[in-house]
């Protein structure tokens, strides 16, 4: 529909919003396999980067490797507080190719160092990282209301701004 500004993803499960790849489906790819494989996975976040909607992810549970990678290509984050937000690929000694261990870094430095290590950071700590931008007891009602106060933003010229000047989401909205 034209009129279709928002999409908000949110998980059936509270205990899990996404948990990433399937290690025995990865450990299967040959080398061009796991080229194309991420190649895909980039494709598929670029576009979502790229959409004229506003993006959303609406955290509760668990989002960890390339589901983190997931939330990371959305506009904008909200999480339970009971959310972990978690990217096992550098203590694994892998870098995913999604574009997670690329765009955390990019967002502080506790990001950066919590990346590498491997920490799981609960839900407050992620957002004092910068991982994601708001907490509420229930992220889906959240969106929606952001949505609505929105109704007179044009929002995919706020993204395109947003992505020229590097605006934090707070600022923009």
């Amino acid at each position: 529909s034209s009129g279709l500004r928002w999409v908000a993803f949110a998980a059936a499960s509270p205990t899990t919003f996404l948990a990433g790849a399937d290690f025995k489906e990865l450990g299967a790819l040959d080398a061009e396999g796991a080229y194309a494989f991420s190649a895909m996975g980039q494709s598929f976040f670029g576009r979502l980067r790229q959409s004229r909607l506003w993006l959303v992810a609406c955290v509760q549970g668990a989002c960890m490797g390339g589901g983190l990678d997931f939330a990371l290509s959305c506009d904008y984050r909200i999480a339970s507080p009971a959310a972990k937000f978690y990217h096992p690929g550098p203590k694994l000694g892998l870098f995913t190719g999604w574009g997670g261990t690329a765009a955390l870094p990019r967002r502080s430095g506790r990001a950066f160092g919590a990346l590498l290590a491997g920490e799981v950071l609960p839900a407050r700590e992620a957002r004092a990282a910068g991982w994601i931008e708001e907490l509420a007891s229930d992220p889906v009602k959240r969106a929606i209301t952001r949505a609505k106060s929105s109704s007179r933003l044009d929002l995919a010229r706020l993204k395109r701004l947003r992505r020229a000047q590097g605006l934090p989401l707070s600022v923009a909205l």
